[in-house]
């Protein structure tokens, strides 16, 4: 029917399609029968297609691109130019074409003014995409280059024949240069002579063409780049430089000469870093979580109405049975929270759509092959055929499978870019998530769960990516495999059918049992992760107890219990497996079986038949075989996506809670009539609580252990549930918290946090922190790293340096939570005086807050705020409260006595004499009589440390003596340490404690295969390498039968003994 068609299509005077493949003329009369039907008609129409269907990819690129202008001097300056000259040779032939039709009234055909029209509109068309790309920065252009690639491809018959036309009519050539111009156009000349000059121009026109072709394989050069040895060059290398990967050849080079460091990665592209991609997915994943809470919020009012309501029969249960109460209501409402899969879809839909058309451009080239295969045997067997057809059908059976290479390994670049680039978002997300849980999920979720979740959950998403397109494109495989086999071998194929269907079921039930395996999985690593977490966050008191042997066993407990199910797993996987694995050797010996059988005298297995079958049946195995790792993989990231889901969606802290506004005027922080609760719906723990600060003032706030200070600063940063009152921060905050948070850098990286190097405020920073001796005695300086969780720092260093780090972030307002109480009371005293004071300190114009119990500083406070059992108790400047005669002096009161305990030498020799004089000199303008009982106190403390202190003095004789001879010691040792240091310095980085991590090159030893196979058992290392082998050779033997049953066949149907064949 096609071949009908094309003929209709040529004009009568032509050759005829048939005459195409006839045995009897050669290669070079086929190209030529083949340009003059085909090239008039298809061949122009095929690139023009294409340009005109794929270019709204280049137009998306065109629309994104932000790059400045190309450079004219680059290969982008040729294309134009020959672009130009390629547009006016066709336009001189179009309009030549058209003028010899219409006012000549000769016998030209029609198809040579259409195929010329519709390669000069294409060609415009091309010219002016190629000037959009050099405005827009586009280096390189995949539609154009294949463009360009497909109309030299289709102009190569045309070519050959008009050149093989030069040659056959030399005469007429030489008549048209000798003088005889004036005679073409006139009424004698006749179709011939016409034909030389379209023969003329387009001989010029196809070395153009060719041109054109090379020079876009070249990329072209923005102006104003850098190029930057770190930087990838994917993205500036020519279309056919990355389809064929060459730009990673000087990578590979590399890894081939010497083993590759981070240090010779490039940079990630702009596309794939993490701030890119997070940010693009956090807008899609808000605005579906903005609808689920809107969803919420309509349920909630719905129950309300109907008098649904959730609510606690007894108000006397404890904090902890509302905790579970509400995390099984919060449960269920997270059932309906929205999944990441849309968000991801919105977020990468462009990568995924462009994988799935390189997954369907490979899967429709694979049935490409064995429809060559059938023709080439078809070849063979008639032997009157042209030698050049069996080359050329060669020719494109390697260049179809060259594509399909090159197809394959594009989308599989594509998907495990995809899948880091959904890796990054999740963990971020998650990672935010964490951050800004509320008090009532983080008692519902431990850090175990926290931990599987970005190292599990999101591992099994990553990986589910790579196979994601498989959903569809396997059974579309199959299904393409059953309709070639069924116009193949007809109806016996649906045997084949049965046992695909038989097998879906079976694996159905699997999949459940694989699915609740894998939720109990999950809990046991999580129960795990928890034990593991505590055991590692209390190795100390774990070490002191002994407790090691107690939770060894508990964890291994955990564990057989998590390897029992794994194995349980492992069963059932390898039984859907075998179920998916053996199905393609069961359709084909019953479909093969069926088709002899229901036809003895007709269905022969010839080798047309065997070989193309089994090329169809190698399909086949493919997605049959993959089904079952789909299947396995399905279920695990399906119970990865439902545990992320009520991650995702669990109670965040409200930011609305907090009202933040930058104001130049106002009060630095209000707050009215507040109340606050650590966990919702349960009883606030700060109550009515109202503050008003004034900017620029040092703020105190004090009271007893317990009182709620602490709570309120977390109040302040938004951490805790506000119950009712309102809030107004006005400024940005820096918050200093009791226990100091250290970063695994140098000391430099902690104070800058990732802001820009200021030398000036950084030494006024570090001289004001009392930092600049302990740098010189380190051994780098600021540049020193710091272990771990400040392993190697005093406590009091460790809040120093917290300190200053708050106070190089430049904050408006900050919170300062007992910071002084790590630090000795003279480095207090200099911080305070350098940091905190309002008339040298370096904060002095900014709103400090403190909390302290170093009640000695009130005095130099601003305003006080006393806080009791969870509220304000009274508030004021330190003189109205000292007269107040409340809470403050009875705080005044146990301060002074419990100081004298603590430092009672300091006391009683004076190191902190004068703020206690001072403090007594408050309290007798205020109660006498209480001044008098607090210095009984002290009397009384000071001789029992009086008493006590003798002894001491005494052992610390004893001790000073024993210290004496051991520093002697050391000093010596230190001296032999330091001499053995100098010599390693040149190998080790100063100041430096974890060095680059040593990594062996090479080949892998063959001990350590022969300790993996002793870990797995030799009887089952040698039983799984009999299996591999046997089913190997199985698979080899069981084609090898086939071609043997085919030939004797294709024997015996010459015979008609057809008995025979169906024994075999």
């Amino acid at each position: 029917m096609l071949l009908e068609l094309l003929e209709s299509i040529c004009e009568n005077n032509q050759t005829k399609i048939v005459d195409f493949f006839s045995p009897n003329i050669t290669l070079s009369q086929s190209l030529q029968t083949f340009a003059s039907c085909y090239q008039n008609n298809l061949m122009v129409i095929i690139p023009a297609l294409f340009l005109f269907i794929f270019f709204p990819i280049l137009m998306f690129a065109l629309h994104k691109s932000k790059n400045p202008k190309l450079e004219v001097c680059s290969p982008v300056g040729g294309r134009i130019t020959i672009g130009i000259i390629l547009i006016t040779i066709t336009a001189v032939q179009f309009f030549y074409n058209t003028y010899r039709k219409w006012y000549s009234s000769k016998n030209i055909p029609l198809s040579w003014i259409y195929s010329t029209g519709v390669r000069y509109i294409s060609l415009c068309f091309a010219l002016f995409l190629t000037l959009a790309c050099r405005n827009r920065g586009i280096v390189t252009s995949g539609v154009l280059f294949n463009y360009w690639l497909l109309l030299l491809v289709c102009s190569i018959p045309e070519f050959i024949g008009k050149y093989n036309y030069y040659f056959d009519n030399s005469d007429i050539f030489k008549n048209l240069f000798n003088n005889k111009f004036e005679e073409f156009g006139s009424a004698d000349d006749n179709l011939l002579q016409y034909s030389t000059i379209q023969n003329i121009l387009f001989i010029i026109y196809f070395p153009l063409l060719i041109v054109q072709v090379i020079l876009s394989c070249f990329v072209d050069t923005p102006k104003y780049h850098v190029t930057n040895e770190k930087e990838c060059p994917e993205y500036y290398t020519s279309f056919l430089n990355q389809i064929t990967f060459d730009w990673f050849t000087p990578m590979a080079y590399t890894g081939f000469k010497r083993a590759l460091t981070a240090d010779d990665l490039w940079n990630l592209n702009s596309s794939d870093e993490s701030k890119n991609v997070v940010s693009q997915f956090n807008k899609n994943f808000n605005n579906e979580m903005k609808k689920f809470a809107m969803k919420k919020i309509r349920k909630q009012k719905k129950e309300k109405r109907h008098g649904k309501i959730i609510k606690l029969e007894e108000q006397q249960l404890t904090n902890e049975n509302q905790v579970s109460s509400k995390a099984k209501k919060d449960s269920e409402e997270n059932t309906d929270a929205p999944s990441v899969l849309w968000p991801l879809f919105l977020t990468f839909k462009m990568t995924f759509i462009g994988s799935g058309f390189y997954k369907l451009l490979f899967d429709l080239l694979q049935f490409v092959s064995p429809k060559l295969l059938s023709v080439l045997i078809n070849f063979i067997q008639d032997k009157q055929q042209p030698l050049w057809i069996g080359l050329a059908i060669s020719i494109v059976m390697f260049l179809v499978a060259l594509f399909q290479s090159m197809v394959l390994h594009q989308y599989f670049h594509n998907m495990f870019r995809l899948g880091m680039n959904i890796r990054s978002a999740l963990i971020s997300t998650v990672y935010r998530k964490a951050l800004f849980l509320s008090n009532t999920s983080r008692r519902k979720m431990t850090v175990g769960e926290i931990v599987n979740i970005m190292s599990v959950d999101i591992q099994r998403f990553q990986d589910m990516t790579t196979f994601v397109m498989l959903f569809w494109s396997a059974p579309l495989q199959v299904l393409l495999s059953i309709y070639f086999l069924w116009d193949l071998m007809g109806v016996s194929v649906f045997a084949g059918l049965v046992v695909l269907l038989l097998m879906v079921p079976l694996n159905s039930f699997i999949s459940v049992k694989m699915r609740d395996c894998q939720v109990k999985h999950m809990k046991l690593k999580d129960e795990r992760m928890k034990m593991i977490n505590e055991v590692i966050g209390g190795i100390k008191v774990l070490k002191l107890y002994n407790w090691e042997n107690s939770l060894q066993e508990t964890i291994t407990a955990i564990r057989k219990k998590e390897l029992i199910n794994l194995k349980q797993f492992a069963y059932l996987h390898a039984a859907t497996s075998l179920s998916w694995s053996s199905a393609p050797f069961l359709v084909a010996v019953i479909t093969f079986g069926v088709y002899v059988t229901i036809d003895p005298q007709n269905n022969i297995l010839t080798p047309q038949i065997t070989f193309v079958a089994l090329a169809l049946f190698n399909i086949l195995r493919f997605p049959l075989a993959i089904f079952a790792m789909i299947f396995a993989q399905a279920i695990q990231c399906y119970v990865s996506n439902k545990r992320l889901k009520s991650f995702l969606a669990a109670d965040e802290i409200d930011p609305n809670d907090i009202e933040t506004r930058i104001n130049s005027s106002g009060k630095a922080l209000t707050i009215k009539d507040a109340s606050f609760s650590w966990i919702k719906e349960t009883d606030p723990f700060l109550k009515n609580i109202n503050l008003s600060i004034e900017k620029e003032s040092l703020v105190a706030i004090v009271g007893r252990t317990g009182s709620g200070k602490s709570s309120l600063l977390s109040a302040l940063l938004g951490e805790m549930t506000k119950e009712k009152g309102s809030v107004h921060i006005n400024g940005s905050i820096a918050y200093v918290p009791q226990q100091a948070w250290i970063q695994n850098l140098s000391l430099k990286d902690n104070i800058l946090f990732n802001k820009t190097y200021d030398e000036k405020l950084y030494n006024k920073v570090i001289d004001s922190c009392s930092l600049r001796q302990d740098f010189e005695a380190l051994p780098n300086g600021d540049l020193t790293e710091i272990g771990e969780k400040g392993i190697n720092l005093s406590g009091g260093q460790k809040q120093r340096v917290n300190l200053a780090r708050a106070i190089y972030a430049d904050k408006d307002i900050y919170v300062i939570d007992d910071a002084l109480s790590a630090v000795d009371a003279h480095v207090g005293k200099h911080i305070f005086d350098n940091v905190l004071s309002t008339n040298n300190g370096l904060l002095k114009d900014k709103t400090r807050i403190l909390v302290t119990h170093s009640l000695h500083l009130l005095k130099y406070c601003d305003y006080i705020y006393v806080m009791k059992d969870g509220s304000v108790s009274e508030e004021g400047n330190y003189s109205q409260l000292i007269k107040n005669n409340g809470e403050l002096a009875e705080l005044l009161e146990e301060f002074l006595i419990e100081e004298a305990k603590t430092r009672g030498r300091s006391v009683s020799f004076g190191e902190d004499a004068e703020e206690v004089k001072e403090v007594l000199d408050h309290l007798e303008g205020i109660d006498p009589i209480k001044k008098r009982r607090i210095e009984k106190e002290l009397l009384k403390t000071v001789e029992e440390i009086h008493t006590s202190s003798e002894n001491i003095f005494d052992k610390e004789e004893t001790l000073s003596q024993v210290n004496d001879s051991r520093e002697k010691e050391t000093s010596k040792l230190l001296d032999n340490s330091n001499e053995n240091k100098t010599k390693n310095v040149e190998s080790l980085t100063k100041g430096q404690i974890i060095q680059k991590e040593g990594v062996e090159t090479g080949k892998v030893k063959l001990s350590v295969y022969v300790s993996y196979f002793k870990a797995i058992g030799l009887f089952c290392t040698f039983k799984f390498i009999f299996i591999y082998l046997l089913s190997s050779i199985l698979g080899v033997l069981s084609n090898l039968w086939l071609a043997n049953w085919s030939d004797n066949a294709k024997k015996i149907q010459s015979s008609n003994n057809t008995d025979e064949t169906n024994q075999r």
